[in-house]
């Protein structure tokens, strides 16, 4: 199997750098001994990932600088357009297999199937979210008003898969699909600035080019609706500060945002409208569940702030 390069991008906020760090933790607990594989990190803050190579595994960092981030980010300033250029700039120093994570994401076990899936030929993306032409949501409607709209100035379809981008796997052979992504991206965000354009060139790009997409979400959480974690790892780093890699894996695997996002995912089962009067009546929402930091459970002042941060 062809050499695979795991990257990452965190820059700018403390909390992206944590859970990027968090991420690669997750990531050694079930890869330390996997000789065919790095990591790269694309970061303005190199401290942050200096002490985390462990067992086969080495840690790269990338420096990225402010000029570079707003180049990247391009003419509309659209944060999402940094993954394009990251991952062009990948394959123009490497040449093997590239997978891709969101830093808000949570490795729960072995990636080597999908590593193989890449290897053969296939792409690798999150989960598959919905159909762009039928999903009924009141977004993704807007969204193909706005192309009909502007249908001069492109020349979509909209029948095609949409994929969540938190996990891009692909073999460099195929880097030229990247240019399309790009263009397509530009050239809707400029009549449509979302958030979700990136996302929708990539799943557009792939379907049309018939590629096969192998789903990860099976050992891979993308927990990019709860951002109450932060505060769970904001807490973990800085009671940990100094610790090396050995000793944060051994604690690293008790934070496991699944376990603690069931009951925030439990209380959006419910209607807007009894969530609304529940608030009301009994001041509550939902709780986060304890959780180790070291020897004892996340302290209670974390727990609470996530409540009244949802209750806002």
């Amino acid at each position: 199997m062809e050499q695979t390069v795991v990257v990452y991008q965190a820059y700018g906020n403390t909390d992206v750098l944590n859970e990027a760090r968090y991420s690669i933790l997750s990531f050694l607990i079930h890869h330390r001994n996997v000789s065919d594989c790095s990591i790269v990190v694309y970061t303005d803050q190199p401290s942050f990932f200096s002490d985390l190579s462990f067992g086969a595994i080495g840690v790269k960092v990338r420096p990225m600088y402010e000029m570079e981030i707003r180049r990247w980010k391009g003419p509309y300033k659209f944060v999402h357009r940094v993954k394009i250029e990251m991952l062009r700039d990948v394959c123009n120093t490497f040449s093997g297999n590239i997978f891709y994570l969101d830093s808000d994401t949570y490795v729960r076990g072995s990636l080597l199937d999908s590593f193989k899936a890449i290897n053969n030929g296939q792409f690798v993306m999150h989960v598959l979210e919905y159909y762009f032409a039928t999903h009924r949501g009141k977004q993704l409607g807007r969204f193909r008003r706005h192309l009909k709209r502007n249908r001069e100035k492109h020349n979509l379809s909209f029948d095609f898969e949409f994929w969540n981008a938190g996990v891009i796997g692909f073999n460099t052979r195929f880097r030229s699909l990247l240019e399309d992504v790009l263009q397509i991206t530009d050239t809707i965000y400029a009549f449509h600035p979302k958030h979700i354009v990136e996302q929708m060139a990539f799943s557009n790009v792939l379907y049309n080019a018939n590629k096969v997409i192998f789903p990860s979400d099976q050992y891979i959480y993308h927990y990019w609706k709860f951002k109450e974690f932060r505060k769970v790892l904001g807490e973990f780093f800085a009671i940990n500060d100094g610790k090396g890699a050995n000793e944060l894996l051994d604690r690293v695997a008790s934070l496991d945002p699944l376990r603690l996002h069931q009951p925030k995912l439990e209380w959006e089962k419910h209607s807007s409208l009894y969530r609304w009067f529940a608030q009301r009546l009994t001041g509550r929402t939902w709780e986060m569940p304890p959780c180790e930091l070291r020897a004892g459970v996340v302290p209670s002042s974390s727990v609470e702030s996530a409540r009244t941060e949802v209750g806002r």
